[in-house]
């Protein structure tokens, strides 16, 4: 560590009230980041935590500092001796760890000196006015004046300003004058403190010298409630992500040197494309260099970090070529990556569209795997397991399941990648292309219906669902509360004379062959993999119509296919059927099959829009309104075809004469 500058001449001012910051502690919450970047020197939107608290107490007119130390002494000395308070600073270096009040004795030959010290935790950031804090506790002549907050740990009682217990450690019976409130990590005292202080450096807390003070009226103790202030005691991944949000997105607080552009904050130089796609929040430290085409979604870039062109990362700490995950925290707890070494694996997150379930990639050098997480509320987890498993085992393009931990929800499987069909079409030219990646997923789903036909017994017993009236209905009342209802606005006299069509609807849906269906088979749910197509989010597989995947597919919002593509795919699909050596496929006319398809293909665009309504506006996935627009196009389609098929039975004039009226662009 370099040599500790001596502190210059205070003034006399100066001499009134010393600042003194905790930095001494291990971090562990934050392992294995803070492993290589002790807490105190974590930065927050490019400033260190330590910095920050320095800056604060300067504010407050605090012109000498002390700072505690033990965990990464020299890195978290080295730094301070080459910031700006180098000259007002001292550091007492604690060769074991003294606690809270052991860190005052210690302290004492520094902080005696001046008649009031604030003290202010290492990992606290906050609005709090410390020069009000501080005035509060001159007026009040207590030794010991704690800031206060509605807080997550309502351990300190007040009555009126005076702290009448702290953590329970008296047995203070409750008053209707008392208030439970949490320590805000801040606080003033006068230097009588040290009176009740030991004489030497040992291990205490604060909590056992106050509340020897307090039980024993040897002085008062105040607290000065900071109701309604910013506060945040960075102590996890997850508030750590939280800081960086209120600051970039929410603006709570605002500290010297902090520049925010749009949705995110940039430290020094750094190189960035043109328009940088930053989704949420991004916090860029100095020199780093963002590749072109790259996503940040939620992200902290630290210092000379370089972001790949093209690559995603997802609710990630980016430091070097090593990442930390946003739920750390929580992942660090599962049973199902126990024997895992955190400090070796990167861990991103999978992007997920309407499902609430967390999925995770899982990097251990070479070997990827793809983690999920859900919970008791999941009434599909169960069956996600015992489809997946039963799929790949008949080669039906689920991954392999690895592990799962059912009284955890998690699920460990392989890793299938990103080349979602969704997003190749965007990057695929000419229309030969796309048809021929259609064409095999075609193949694959004829597959898909021929194997589970041929072992249908076995289909049944372990996939357990079907389709019924009453399971159709659903998707149509879905439709009805959620699009016509809630988006559209239409009222109840209107909807109700929907529903003897919807009830027709869901009878004609009934009456074509029963097959087993992916259920959500669109451009999202499938993933060219080595050239094979591979399925994911199969866990509402059902026997339902045989033509609601298909429609599914050649009618997906997501993707915009033109009607001569559609009625081309939809001829091959049904060729297939026509040669299959399934007697009671190949028997179904070209004339029935193309009802069966206009009945599945309005079943499931109308559950369609009543998902995209319901996640958007309930859930707040709002990314979902904007394929809206492309559901009712395509609704619109199959209504017309509808009315042009003899002797069609459902008549669903009624909903094209609301969809015609609606503004919908």
């Amino acid at each position: 560590m370099k040599k500790e500058p001596e502190n210059k001449k205070n003034t006399s001012k100066s001499k009134q009230v010393a600042g003194l910051v905790l930095a001494a502690g291990f971090g562990t919450r934050m392992k294995p980041l803070s492993d290589d970047i002790p807490k105190p020197l974590l930065p927050v939107c490019g400033k260190p935590i330590v910095d920050i608290a320095l800056d604060k107490l300067f504010g407050a007119g605090v012109r000498s500092f002390a700072v505690n130390t033990h965990y990464s002494h020299s890195k978290i000395g080295n730094h301070l001796f080459a910031g700006k308070y180098a000259s007002q600073l001292k550091i007492f270096h604690e060769k074991k760890i003294l606690g809270t009040g052991g860190v005052l004795t210690n302290c004492r030959p520094f902080l005696s000196k001046f008649d009031h010290f604030i003290l202010h935790n290492g990992d606290i950031l906050s609005d709090i006015d410390l020069k009000k804090l501080l005035a509060y506790h001159v007026r009040s002549g207590a030794i010991a004046t704690l800031a206060v907050i509605e807080g997550p740990e309502n351990r300190v009682l007040i009555d009126h300003d005076e702290i009448v217990d702290i953590v329970g450690k008296l047995c203070v019976p409750q008053r209707k004058s008392h208030k439970l409130l949490t320590y805000a990590g801040i606080s003033v005292f006068s230097k009588n403190i040290f009176d009740f202080l030991p004489g030497k450096p040992e291990y205490c807390t604060l909590v056992d010298i106050l509340i020897n003070v307090i039980e024993k009226k040897l002085a008062s103790v105040k607290a000065f409630n900071c109701e309604g202030c910013y506060w945040n005691d960075i102590g996890t991944f997850k508030k750590y992500f939280d800081a960086h949000e209120d600051i970039i997105k929410f603006h709570k607080l605002v500290f010297p040197g902090l520049k925010i552009k749009q949705n995110y904050s940039v430290t020094g130089r750094a190189a960035f494309p043109r328009n940088p796609q930053i989704e949420g929040f991004a916090s860029i430290g100095a020199g780093c260099r963002i590749g072109k085409g790259s996503i940040l979604q939620h992200c902290i870039v630290l210092d000379n970090t370089e972001i790949l062109p093209g690559s995603v990362h997802r609710n990630e700490i980016v430091h070097g070529e090593k990442t930390y995950h946003q739920d750390t925290d929580t992942l660090k707890k599962l049973k199902i990556l126990e024997n895992c070494e955190f400090r070796r694996l990167q861990i991103s997150s999978v992007a997920e569209h309407g499902s609430s379930r967390n999925f995770y990639r899982i990097s251990n050098g070479k070997k990827r795997s793809i983690l999920m997480v859900s919970s008791a509320e999941d009434p599909d987890f169960h069956r996600f397991i015992r489809n997946g498993r039963l799929f790949h085992r008949y080669g039906i393009g689920s991954p392999e399941i690895f592990n799962s931990i059912e009284e955890e929800y998690s699920v460990m499987m392989e890793d299938l990648g990103d080349n979602l069909v969704f997003d190749m079409i965007k990057s695929l030219k000419g229309r030969s292309e796309i048809e021929n990646i259609y064409r095999k997923i075609i193949d694959w789903l004829f597959e898909f219906h021929m194997i589970s036909e041929r072992n249908r017994k076995h289909f049944e017993i372990v996939v357990d669902r079907a389709f019924d009236l009453p399971g159709l209905r659903w998707e149509t009342e879905y439709f009805t509360e959620n699009f016509l209802g809630n988006y559209l606005k239409v009222g109840i006299s209107q909807t109700e004379k929907l529903r003897k069509s919807f009830d027709m609807l869901a009878e004609e849906a009934m009456k074509q062959p029963q097959m087993l269906i992916h259920r959500d088979f669109q451009s999202q749910n499938i993933i060219m993999n080595k050239g094979t197509v591979r399925i994911v989010d199969f866990q509402g597989a059902r026997f339902g119509p045989i033509c609601y995947d298909l429609m599914s597919l050649v009618y997906d919002p997501y993707v915009i296919m033109p009607p001569e593509m559609r009625d081309l795919l939809t001829d091959y699909y049904f060729a297939k059927f026509e040669a299959s050596s399934i007697s009671s496929l190949s028997r179904i006319g070209r004339e029935d099959f193309a009802k069966f398809a206009v009945v599945a293909g309005l079943q499931r665009l109308m559950q369609a829009l009543g998902a995209y309504s319901f996640l958007s506006m309930k859930k707040g996935k709002t990314g979902f309104l904007k394929h809206i627009p492309a559901g009712v196009r395509n609704l619109r389609t199959l209504i017309d075809k509808s009315l042009r098929i003899y002797s069609f039975p459902v008549d669903l004039s009624p909903l094209q004469k609301i969809l015609g009226s609606a503004n919908i662009s």
